[in-house]
């Protein structure tokens, strides 16, 4: 589980220093207030951060990273800088549903490592379509959304036409009735190695013209391209005396 833990007790010692009795005594409170408002913050900054750095990100892999706060423990006050509060993690979601997680799209890009196989990708391979060792890309001149993917959509039309869209024990595969019925949709095939065209996936026109939609590639590697970890230490060091100052005046108006 990757996560970036926010540590403070440097800056709770050095910040200690200049505080009278009863600062003091309202520190460990403080702390845990701005141990969570910098944790919260790092969440945005991050989020921004990871517009400039990733090539058109998904909204789904921006929202996942979360704030695992920290807990206010009253007991530990005589420690005297509130030890048992003073960490908050920033953490990279590991569950998604019928999606993929966001641990799987940030691994590759804050550690570098090639890349995974995709979900049509593990399709094809399941029908012998594809190599264990390659991969596809959408051939040049293909329509790409705004994340430079194919639509998913068209994903669900190929691996259909190709007998190899399994989702819940729902197998979709084309048949000549469904063809004749409706004319407009696509004919695809895929060309294996060994054969005039470069291995991969194409659409065949009603024209008889053919084209590539996914061509295979050899392996991508990703190389590092988002510090996610110096990016939010740098952020918590900057922050985190801005918002130890004002947690400071807030746990003094509303002292006990």
């Amino acid at each position: 589980m990757a996560r970036a833990g926010l540590d403070i007790r440097s800056n709770v010692r050095e910040f200690k220093r200049g505080l009278n009795r009863v600062e003091r005594q309202q520190l460990p409170f403080a702390t845990f207030l701005a141990v969570n408002k910098t944790a919260t913050d790092a969440v945005i900054h991050n989020q921004r951060q990871m517009k400039r750095h990733i090539d058109r990100p998904k909204p789904f892999t921006i929202r996942g990273i979360y704030a695992r706060k920290g807990r206010y423990q009253r007991g530990r006050r005589r420690q005297g800088m509130g030890e048992a509060i003073a960490e908050a993690s920033l953490m990279w979601r590991e569950f998604a549903g019928k999606g993929v997680a966001a641990k799987k799209y940030l691994r590759p890009i804050v550690f570098g490592q090639p890349r995974r196989a995709k979900r049509h990708e593990v399709a094809l391979r399941r029908r012998g379509f594809l190599g264990p060792n390659s991969f596809l890309a959408p051939a040049p001149g293909q329509r790409l959304n705004q994340y430079g993917n194919l639509t998913g959509s068209r994903y669900v039309q190929i691996l259909s036409a190709l007998g190899s869209f399994q989702e819940n024990g729902y197998v979709a595969n084309r048949t000549a009735r469904s063809a004749s019925r409706n004319q407009r949709r696509k004919n695809y095939f895929y060309a294996k190695k060994g054969g005039a065209l470069h291995p991969g996936v194409y659409e065949r026109a009603r024209t008889g013209k053919i084209k590539p939609v996914l061509i295979e590639i050899n392996r991508p590697r990703y190389e590092r391209r988002y510090d996610f970890f110096g990016i939010s230490d740098q952020f918590a060091r900057t922050m985190l005396p801005i918002n130890l100052r004002q947690s400071l005046r807030q746990a003094m108006r509303t002292a006990r």
